[in-house]
């Protein structure tokens, strides 16, 4: 949806057309970093609801990032820092990315797109990915004198023989990419770095925010150039949703992209119906194999039924029953679950993070519960099979 720095006034009337069907995509913005940040590691979190990132590349996190002349990008900055005064922004950070020198992304692969360069990010080897390729692991910005301040981090502190600063854990597969767009796949025109030193610094843990630098030595060693990639904004207080809604469609005039917590709500409401569906799920399997067993010792429940056992005998039977398959069913499915996703993200464990503590709870503790009230509540009445004996 690139539709230039050009201010929206003064515009034809086609354009002006053009302009409203492509700020209906801005409303699809979020839908599309949902899928990134889910794709990109470390899960978790995109954004703390007081921040927001305006991304040069039109795609988003992880994209082509398009050339930019110095005019085009006086204009942006210009409407950036407006938007950030309107929004009564503490911080305006600028965000840089590395690239190779007078590369755009090869052949084969999508950076082929005029005008596109592919920026510096991290890659893990994954059995989806037929080798040579491997999945995209994360954005990498340039550890900036302005970014360094701004989280605490003094020069002083920097190993000088550190290629990367970072938050995340379990890097030591990563390998480090001149260009790394969003997906699977392997060009031979990336410069590919296999071990680079890492330094662990105290950085944000959100996916999108700027959790694994890229120090000024890496640049020097690699032979990368620093680019502009985006600005970072922060507010002394969540943003509103007229606030969000000026951010969008500052990205729609100019061509850009923002990125706000939005997609990390869309995600828990995701997580939150597919947990509803799953225990659904599981106790309609229940009440199927409660069921079964009950029939399976009809001879049993009759000859309760005959030395005085009550409804409440029954009940607690066969609630019991319930309770406990509800309980063995959802450690099973819990533990076989985090063993598929640990051996899936060997390499990276911190995508598993952070745990979601309260779905976990509610299929451990609810589905049982639920189970025994439901098998409790529809098991006192007296079946007709146990009421008469059967005609032999």
């Amino acid at each position: 949806m690139f539709i230039g720095g050009a201010p929206v006034s003064g515009m034809s009337r086609n354009a002006k057309a053009r302009l409203r069907r492509r700020s209906i995509g801005y409303v699809f913005q979020d839908f599309n970093l949902l899928g990134q940040a889910a794709q990109a590691a470390p899960a978790g979190p995109n954004l703390p609801a007081n921040q927001l990132i305006v991304y040069l590349s039109p795609g988003g996190l992880g994209e082509l990032i398009p050339r930019q002349s110095a005019a085009g990008l006086r204009g942006l900055t210009g409407r950036v820092e407006a938007l950030a005064a309107s929004l009564h922004a503490q911080d305006v950070l600028a965000l840089e990315s590395a690239v190779k020198p007078a590369a755009s992304a090869g052949p084969g692969g999508r950076g082929n797109r005029p005008g596109g360069q592919e920026p510096a990010g991290l890659l893990k080897t994954i059995p989806s990915c037929p080798s040579p390729g491997a999945e995209y692991s994360g954005q990498v910005y340039v550890a900036t004198p302005a970014l360094l301040r701004h989280y605490g981090i003094k020069p002083g502190e920097i190993n000088p023989t550190a290629d990367l600063l970072t938050s995340r854990t379990g890097l030591a597969a990563v390998q480090l990419a001149s260009g790394a767009v969003q997906g699977c796949g392997y060009n031979s025109d990336v410069q590919y770095a296999r071990h680079p030193p890492v330094q662990a610094v105290s950085l944000p843990t959100d996916t999108s925010d700027p959790n694994t630098l890229l120090t000024t030595h890496a640049l020097t060693t690699l032979r990368w150039r620093a680019i502009p990639a985006g600005w970072l904004i922060q507010t002394a207080r969540p943003l509103t949703a007229a606030q969000l809604g000026a951010a969008r469609q500052l990205a729609s005039a100019a061509g850009v992209t923002v990125e706000t917590r939005a997609a990390q709500d869309l995600l828990s409401r995701l997580r939150d119906w597919a947990t509803g569906a799953g225990l659904l799920l599981a106790l309609g399997v229940l009440a199927m194999t409660v069921g079964l067993i009950r029939s399976e010792t009809a001879s049993d429940l009759r000859t309760l039924t005959a030395t005085g056992a009550g409804s409440r005998t029954r009940c607690t039977l066969t609630a019991t029953t319930a309770g406990a398959l509800g309980l063995l069913g959802a450690l099973l499915g819990t533990a076989g679950a985090y063993l598929a996703l640990i051996a899936w993200h060997r390499s990276n464990l911190d995508t598993l993070r952070p745990v979601p503590v309260t779905s976990l709870l509610v299929i451990l503790i609810g589905l049982p519960l639920a189970a025994t009230a439901a098998a409790w509540l529809l098991a006192g009445r007296e079946p007709a099979a146990i009421a008469r004996r059967p005609i032999e």
